[in-house]
């Protein structure tokens, strides 16, 4: 009878681990978007958009796309820094970028 308690215990908490975890990760849905561009407007593609969480130093990088457009998604409201370079163009460094909760952020950059 006891192995038949540990046994279901074990089985419910197995189950609320499987239940629950994607929900606990699931609970930042705020994201970042922009376009990389010139300073005539010209989109950049392949600029390397680095993004720095300054409160837990968490980095994420991407590449703008053929339309000049990075996304990060996933994002804990924090400060962030957010950084682009690209060969031939001044690098651009943004030091207090802050990500509004549970929406849609965008932040054009021009190098």
């Amino acid at each position: 009878m006891k192995n038949l308690r540990l046994q279901l215990l074990v089985f419910l908490i197995l189950f609320c681990c499987v239940v629950f975890t994607p929900a606990a990760r699931a609970q930042y849905r705020a994201s970042l978007r922009g376009t990389v561009s010139d300073a005539q407007g010209g989109v950049i593609q392949g600029a390397t958009v680095t993004l720095v969480n300054k409160d837990t130093n968490n980095t994420m990088v991407a590449t703008s796309d053929g339309n000049g457009i990075y996304t990060f998604n996933a994002l804990p409201p924090a400060p962030y820094r957010l950084t682009a370079e690209h060969p031939g163009f001044k690098k651009q460094m943004l030091e207090d970028v802050q990500i509004i909760p549970e929406q849609l952020n965008s932040l054009n950059l021009q190098l």
